[in-house]
């Protein structure tokens, strides 16, 4: 996943976010709020999800690598009588 198209939007409401001018009164916020979001988002996607990510395989690892047992072939159904 990239995070290009979502600085390309980031970066095309700044403008909207935070320059001042006649009437952004009302727009200023929603672009604030876009903005915020956005970068959060992506803060979280590039960065968080992956570390929780590694964090819980290393874990899943770690508990695989205590416990020898290794089912050899494929496995083996008992028949049951009905």
């Amino acid at each position: 996943m990239s995070a290009i198209p979502h600085l390309t939007t980031i970066l095309s409401m700044m403008p909207m976010a935070f320059f001042p001018g006649d009437g952004t009164e009302m727009i200023r916020p929603i672009g604030q709020t876009i903005v915020g979001r956005l970068t959060s988002a992506t803060f979280i996607t590039m960065f968080i999800v992956p570390m929780l990510y590694s964090l819980v395989n290393r874990e899943k690892k770690s508990k695989r690598k205590g416990d020898n047992r290794v089912p050899k072939g494929p496995p083996q159904f008992k028949e049951v009588s009905a």
